[in-house]
């Protein structure tokens, strides 16, 4: 019977933790967000998602939100993603350490990666990606 009981409480802690899990996804295609959603949802099935489609807009919930993950595109209008990591690092830097930013991405060249990391993202993933890579460096990123 404790056994048991040992084993609920696992499950318990288990559900409760994905349960808090929320995830801020700026980009700007929707499809994209949707095929993201997608995948994180099977690995984390009760987190939520905040959703900007466009840079103003994430700044500003990047600001106004909770995240525990920030998933970032870097081209998009109003400003980029690389525009976005500026503007935090000027005005909110502990953002950039508090919360863990994955770039997710079709620019892959060596000056807007050395650019992103040097302004502290913990991760970059090209697009087109496979989903079990998304899932495992999101799992690095927030259940280490």
């Amino acid at each position: 019977m404790n056994m048991k009981n040992s084993e609920n409480k696992g499950l318990l802690s288990e559900l409760l933790e994905s349960v808090t899990k929320y995830f801020l996804i700026i980009e700007d295609d929707k499809d994209m967000v949707a095929l993201i959603k997608h995948h994180l949802e099977k690995e984390y099935p009760l987190c939520e998602f905040i959703e900007a489609y466009d840079g103003a807009t994430g700044l500003k919930l990047i600001k106004e939100k909770y995240a525990d993950l920030i998933i970032l595109d870097i081209m998009m209008p109003a400003l980029s993603g690389l525009d976005i990591l500026r503007k935090l690092k000027e005005s909110d830097p502990a953002i950039l350490k508090d919360v863990p930013i994955l770039i997710l991405t079709a620019k892959n060249d060596y000056d807007t990666v050395k650019e992103a990391m040097d302004l502290k993202v913990n991760n970059y993933l090209i697009k087109p990606f496979q989903g079990q890579d998304l899932i495992k460096r999101v799992k690095n990123l927030i259940d280490p």
